[in-house]
């Protein structure tokens, strides 16, 4: 291998869109230190993304799948990936140009670090704005357990989650993990981050925003179905309430968990999708304090123009949203 080149595989799944998937792949190519390998996972495309693809050469190795779903598409770039490390780069998104150089830099920096993670910033596609996440002021205490570090858990519970594009992870710490979960189409990534951090809650941390996650009308998120982010959130945080860590501590979820299910209630109200809010409040009842299911299930019960005039207002003043 060129010395120059990083042992990283990135791996890039795609979908439709060629455009998109050409920019990922510049990202990936323009890297101040560059990765040895390239792969795109094409999961079933209907258009011309093989031969947008196939015009970088040996550059890019591509592969076709018949569409499975996200986590399939990352599971196979992960398969055959030939790097120690792993990176990932939805096709909607950037990188800067030394996100690999700077999080390589610090992973050998510290001893027996297996994973690493940047701040990132948020751009709506729409308005153009762009607002960075996981600023090193906001996470306090117990998150930055020391310098260049992070536990994971605790950094979650302060903020929220990381984008997948902000990682880089040992290739043999995500097989021994058992891959992305397929029957997920939401929450998928967590769930997985989450195995990982039961055993190594300690990763290393770029206080630099190196990721730009563009938030577009038409991503995978915000085109799933409510009845499948229900089931998802259900299937995939529920198991690690009763979870514990190496040391058989609980894992400190619950801020986060709270947080997320009180978000989807607020958004299931306003839907008026009263069975999965039912379904969503049984699953969690124990994790929610018993004033926010009393208050919810009151402001159910009012007719529905008083719902709509002052229901929100009450579940917002109560952090619901």
């Amino acid at each position: 291998m060129d010395p120059q080149l990083l042992p990283i595989s990135v791996v890039i799944p795609v979908y439709n869109r060629p455009q998109t998937v050409c920019r990922a792949i510049d990202c990936a190519l323009s890297q101040t230190q560059p990765p040895a390998e390239i792969i795109v996972v094409d999961d079933g495309s209907t258009d011309n993304t093989a031969k947008a693809v196939k015009a970088y050469g040996d550059a890019v190795r591509y592969h076709f799948q018949h569409n499975a779903g996200p986590s399939a598409a990352r599971n196979k770039g992960i398969e055959l990936a030939s790097q120690e490390w792993i990176a990932f780069l939805d096709s909607d998104d950037e990188w800067l140009p030394t996100k690999l150089q700077k999080q390589w830099d610090l992973v050998n920096r510290l001893e027996n670090m297996v994973w690493c993670v940047s701040a990132y910033s948020m751009r709506d596609m729409q308005t153009g704005e762009q607002y960075p996440r996981f600023r090193p002021e906001q996470l306090r205490g117990s998150a930055r357990p020391r310098e260049n570090c992070l536990n994971l858990f605790e950094a979650m519970n302060q903020v929220d989650e990381f984008a997948m594009d902000a990682y880089l992870i040992k290739r043999a710490v995500l097989l021994e993990a058992g891959l992305f979960r397929t029957d997920l189409r939401y929450g998928e990534d967590t769930e997985l981050i989450w195995r990982i951090a039961c055993t190594t809650p300690l990763i290393a941390y770029v206080e630099e925003s190196l990721t730009i996650y563009n938030q577009t009308d038409d991503g995978l998120t915000r085109l799933s179905s409510p009845e499948v982010v229900v089931n998802s959130i259900i299937a995939a945080y529920k198991p690690f309430l009763t979870c514990t860590d190496i040391e058989g501590r609980p894992v400190p979820i619950l801020p986060y968990v709270r947080r997320k299910v009180r978000k989807w209630l607020y958004i299931l109200f306003t839907m008026e999708r009263w069975d999965l809010l039912e379904g969503l409040t049984q699953a969690y009842q124990a994790q929610l304090p018993f004033w926010h299911r009393w208050v919810l299930s009151r402001v159910c019960c009012l007719p529905r123009k008083v719902r709509q005039k002052i229901g929100r207002r009450i579940l917002r003043g109560l952090r619901f949203h």
